[in-house]
């Protein structure tokens, strides 16, 4: 049986943190209901997900509420705003909205590698075009 956080010192503590942040961004929806992490941003400067990070990262006497209580910064649907958390779990959460933000980049950019120029050529072909891919 692994010993608890508090005998492992400040590294098993890190460690128990990074485990209930991953296990939190697993179970982190977008607005749509997907993951948003692979959710297409609306335009390259979305940074929505950042934003909600930033609200929950904030203090809440920061956070300048609207008429349903959600704070008026929140840029996704108000009813996807968790209020009644704890400060910790804010923070958690907050934190596993950014890890959500970076993998969105990650997932950017590996598509931005793998694209490729494809032309299409037509010559000596009666019914279909063949492919031919060019870097």
């Amino acid at each position: 049986m692994p010993a608890s956080p508090s005998a492992q010192g400040s590294s098993g503590i890190r460690a128990a943190l990074v485990d209930e942040v991953i296990a939190i961004r697993d179970k982190m929806v977008g607005p749509d209901g997907s993951d948003p992490a692979l959710s297409r941003p609306i335009s390259l400067d979305d940074d929505a997900i950042e934003m909600c990070a930033a609200v929950y990262a904030l203090p809440g006497q920061f956070r300048e509420r609207g008429r349903s209580g959600t704070p008026l910064m929140w840029p996704w649907p108000w009813d996807l705003f968790q209020g009644g958390l704890s400060r910790r779990e804010e923070l958690l959460l907050g934190a596993a909205m950014l890890l959500a933000a970076a993998e969105r980049m990650d997932h950017q950019a590996r598509g931005r590698e793998q694209r490729h120029l494809q032309s299409v050529s037509t010559v000596g072909s009666h019914c279909c075009p063949t492919p031919v891919t060019t870097v």
